[in-house]
């Protein structure tokens, strides 16, 4: 037992007893200074209460079990420090060295300590660190060997980079209890899971662990590069953040979160892949700004709103890999690749250029506002469901495969500022309105076909309408301005109103109910060799 204020030892002092407890002073103001270091080899249970010093020196504790009687330091310059055995009591604890720390039992497993810090330089090596206070590991390195690091509320930092050598919890409960890391790489395949209660998780640097579990409703950051097998995101584990240039996930990965959004990078070149897809159950918002790619496999980004912050992208490979998004919005663009699967949104607003290539159809619920809608040619089908559509740029549908529908019921309206073409000549199926501002419709070699009393009209300027074959019992009313209307065959329909002052031309036969040639309609040229039609025809142009 050594009670004194200020002890100093020259030589390396060796406390080889092989019973009792080793005491180093009765108040956290004694310091006990051993010049050639300090060595338990008896093993035996030691007792600390204030400081113990070395010049560069090593101290180990030896295997016996260690009991802080008041807050205490351990300070051995460039010395590595070993606690052999465990430590327990409600005290503070900080070791200083820039040597190697170590830990190889329990800290605080029967008593918590108030708090455990050790400080910048040198390697920290833990298992198993329960702390009423704070746990802060400044060390250039930080081994978590397994077990649970538990705080009450309090913050759990480690500055350094930290590997993972087995399953790890951390817990900070369920208050105010932030959890930071510089970067944590995986020893091997062995599990992480963090909860923060309603404090936050931050990892600045690159994440490597076999699976990752997020518990903590104050949100979680990531600014490096995250690359797990699976990311486990509980019900309520609030926001996550990744920023990483390049994450990987192995498993199926689904953020049940029930609040915060889900971001995905912060810069256009950022990407998450996510091999076997990603959802998002917990319906909440997402900010996109790069690229989130799967291997064949679905993209479900629930009922939330994806925000674009930056041009993005959105591939699911080649295969049938289905992306589904209920509201898409932020003046920016994205890239659909859909291979072989389906693309769906309910609603689409002020985003920039919209790009599809998706082999398996494009499907539009709710209203698109966007300004160029860019078809790949093996963009397949494309339906526009929405009742008020608008695109800014000239659209051109130059998909080679599916059929083009606009809207599903005769109120539904597309407006193309620029212009609309059809340089895929595929099938149209029509229900509502098409309308540009004086600018040409091209609707290719395709067959329109009438699904509801329709309106295409191109303004009071020099809008060109051109049709392939028009076909479908319903109603057609044309306003071509100064434009001219071009129709290669008409069969089927009902009424065919014309009002273009730049005359309206049917190539080949025209079957109809009626032709309504209002005053303004111009000249109507009709070409073919057997047109036929049913109501009284007045041409009042």
């Amino acid at each position: 037992t050594l009670q004194g204020a200020a002890n100093t030892f020259v030589a390396a002092v060796d406390f080889a007893n092989t019973a009792g407890t080793i005491t180093f002073g009765d108040a956290n103001t004694d310091q006990s200074t051993f010049n050639g270091g300090l060595t338990v080899s008896g093993n035996q249970a030691t007792a600390l209460q204030g400081t113990i010093t070395t010049s560069d020196d090593t101290v180990n504790f030896g295997t016996g079990a260690m009991t802080l009687g008041a807050a205490s330091t351990v300070t051995t310059g460039s010395g590595a420090v070993t606690f052999g055995g465990t430590v327990n009591l409600g005290q503070t604890l900080a070791v200083n060295s820039t040597g190697a720390t170590v830990f190889s039992a329990a800290v605080g497993g029967t008593t918590p300590l108030t708090s455990l810090i050790t400080n910048a330089g040198g390697s920290v090596s833990l298992q198993n660190v329960t702390t009423t206070g704070v746990q802060t590991y400044g060390d250039a390195t930080a081994a978590l060997n397994g077990g649970t690091y538990t705080t009450t509320n309090n913050n759990f930092t480690v500055s350094g980079a930290a590997t993972i050598t087995a399953d790890t919890t951390v817990n900070t409960n369920t208050d105010v209890g932030n959890i930071s890391f510089a970067s944590i790489a995986n020893g091997a395949a062995f599990d992480l899971a963090l909860t923060s209660g309603t404090g936050t998780v931050a990892a600045t640097g690159a994440v490597s662990v076999t699976d990752l579990t997020l518990n903590t409703t104050g949100g979680s950051t990531f600014g490096g590069s995250v690359t797990v097998n699976d990311l486990i995101v509980t019900a309520n584990a609030n926001a996550v953040t990744l920023n990483g240039a390049a994450n990987t996930f192995a498993a199926q990965v689904d953020f049940a979160n029930t609040a915060g959004t889900v971001s995905f990078g912060d810069a256009t070149g950022d990407q998450s892949t996510f091999a076997l897809g990603v959802s998002v159950s917990g319906n909440q918002a997402v900010a996109l700004q790069g690229s989130i790619i799967t291997t064949n496999t679905d993209a479900n980004f629930g009922t939330g709103t994806v925000t674009l912050g930056a041009d993005s992208v959105i591939n699911t490979g080649a295969g049938a890999g289905n992306i589904a998004i209920q509201a898409l919005a932020g003046a920016n663009d994205l890239a659909v690749t859909g291979g072989a699967g389906t693309f769906a949104v309910a609603t689409t607003t002020n985003i920039t250029d919209l790009t599809l290539n998706a082999t398996g159809g494009s499907t539009f619920a709710g209203n698109v506002t966007i300004n160029d809608l860019i078809m790949a040619a093996a963009t397949s089908a494309v339906t526009l469901q929405g009742a008020a559509n608008t695109f800014a740029a000239a659209v051109d549908f130059a998909n080679t495969g599916g059929t083009i529908t606009f809207g599903n019921e005769a109120g539904d309206q597309s407006t193309f500022d620029t212009g609309v073409a059809f340089g895929g000549n595929q099938a149209i199926a029509l229900q509502g309105s098409i309308i540009t501002t004086n600018d040409t419709a091209d609707f290719g070699t395709g067959t329109m076909t009438l699904g509801a009393d329709s309106v295409i009209t191109t303004g009071a300027g020099a809008g060109n309408i051109a049709i392939g074959a028009l076909a479908g019992a319903f109603d057609l009313a044309v306003t071509g301005g100064t434009g001219t209307l071009a129709v290669a065959t008409t069969t089927n329909i009902t009424d065919l109103t014309l009002n273009a002052t730049g005359g309206s031309t049917f190539a080949g036969n025209v079957t109809i109910n009626d032709l309504i040639v209002t005053a303004a309609a111009n000249a109507v040229t009709l070409q073919g060799a057997a047109n036929t039609f049913v109501a009284a025809v007045d041409f009042a142009n």
